[in-house]
């Protein structure tokens, strides 16, 4: 119920009060007498729209207040929207500037006019020609029919679950928005790992050569090492075996290249989950494993005098013309990742966020991830194939919308190793 209505230089009226008793209260006048601008006043408490017109000429602005006597339902509504003021009280309040702009204002807590709006409602129904009818309103007949079917627990009991749902619903969104967001962290990040790599590979083929006019270009061997921990790097985010597997890596035993084409392949023996690995080989990996054991591998054998020049197939040889242990291999990732970003990244790591470095450029390589990491349960590949056709689906809707707006696609992305 409306108890008392206060203006301030609202149209004609410089200023007035009106308080009003239970029962039913009549404004009388006659034309002019200013009976439409009260009404205008009080819907521009409950959230009609503001109107610089309704400013008195000359003032600054149009203030209007409204004091309710509330039911306890709009009283819940308040609590829940942190609006409450005195049980069973409310207040609304209304400033509209000489230039249009307005205020609004629910037991002294500013709101915005949408707001406001919705509360008025609640309170307030204003009958007349051209004006809102409450009668046309969905949510005021349903109350109106809740309240005459005596629904009043279930009405509550449905609100309860409403609420409930919706807040289920935002820490759902919330918690998805934040898997995202790891998802996307992971995804720079094996992009910058991969370029790591390149960036080392690239390093060692255009460096300049050491020489007593260069004193400061690099040795054959320091090209060398540059050139192994480059596509070391490449292959394992590409690749990512175990890192036991992944250091006794042999050629002609585990590593198959031919023009074109290969692989790499374990034994059930020789993996944790006894069970035989196999993953194919890109042709870009297969150039870059190729050139390195056509190019570098030799220099690697042959430039240390702390080995006898050994004969041995391993893939990865140190920078003593040995075999690379797996513990030198760790540290090799460690090392010059720590270089790259400030903090080392063990190889292990590289298997958490390989997946999706795999499907982002070929969801069918899904399918070889259970070869790769060794498991025994199909679904979770089957998981990593579906995950893979949402980042593809993604791709293509943002090459969509960038062709819609006359924006060509992001073309940043390097193709797949």
């Amino acid at each position: 119920m409306l108890r008392h209505l206060r203006l301030r230089d609202i149209v004609l009226i410089e200023e007035a009060e009106l308080d009003f008793d239970s029962g039913f209260n009549v404004l009388s006048g006659e034309t002019g007498a200013g009976k439409s601008i009260l009404l205008d006043a009080l819907g521009l408490a409950i959230g009609n729209r503001a109107d610089a017109q309704l400013v008195r000429a000359g003032a600054l602005r149009a203030e209007v207040s409204a004091e309710f006597e509330i039911s306890a339902a709009v009283d819940h509504w308040l609590s829940e929207h942190e609006l409450s003021g005195d049980a069973g009280t409310l207040w609304l309040r209304r400033v509209v500037e000489a230039d249009g702009r307005s205020r609004a204002f629910v037991n002294g807590h500013p709101v915005p006019a949408a707001l406001l709006r919705e509360l008025g409602e609640q309170v307030l129904a204003i009958h007349g020609q051209h004006a809102h009818q409450s009668l046309l309103r969905s949510n005021a007949q349903r109350a109106m029919l809740d309240d005459f079917a005596g629904n009043d627990e279930q009405v509550q009991q449905v609100a309860n679950a409403w609420r409930l749902w919706q807040s289920a619903e935002a820490t759902l969104g919330n918690a998805r928005a934040a898997g995202d967001q790891i998802q996307r962290e992971r995804d720079q990040l094996a992009w910058q790992i991969e370029e790591l790599g390149l960036g080392l590979m690239h390093a060692a083929q255009t460096l300049p050569a050491k020489s007593r006019k260069n004193p400061d270009g690099v040795t054959k061997l320091e090209r060398a090492l540059l050139y192994r921990d480059g596509i070391a790097i490449v292959t394992l985010i590409r690749r990512p075996f175990r890192i036991k597997n992944f250091a006794a890596i042999t050629i002609g035993r585990h590593l198959f290249l031919d023009e074109g084409s290969g692989a790499l392949t374990f034994g059930a023996k020789e993996t944790k989950g006894k069970k035989s690995l196999e993953a194919p080989l890109t042709p870009h990996l297969v150039d870059g494993l190729r050139h390195y054991i056509e190019t570098y591998r030799p220099v690697l054998l042959t430039t240390s005098g702390k080995a006898k020049h050994i004969q041995t197939d391993a893939l990865w040889i140190s920078r003593d013309g040995t075999e690379l242990a797996e513990r030198s291999l760790h540290n090799v990732f460690r090392r010059r990742t720590k270089e790259a970003f400030g903090k080392p990244i063990p190889p292990h790591w590289f298997r958490d966020i390989d997946v999706t470095t795999l499907v982002r450029h070929n969801p069918e390589d899904a399918r070889i991830t259970g070869s790769i990491l060794g498991h025994t349960d199909p679904e979770i590949a089957n998981r990593h194939y579906n995950h893979a056709l949402h980042i593809d689906a993604a791709k293509r809707h943002s090459a969509a919308l960038a062709e819609w707006m006359d924006e060509p696609p992001d073309t940043a992305t390097q193709g797949p190793l």
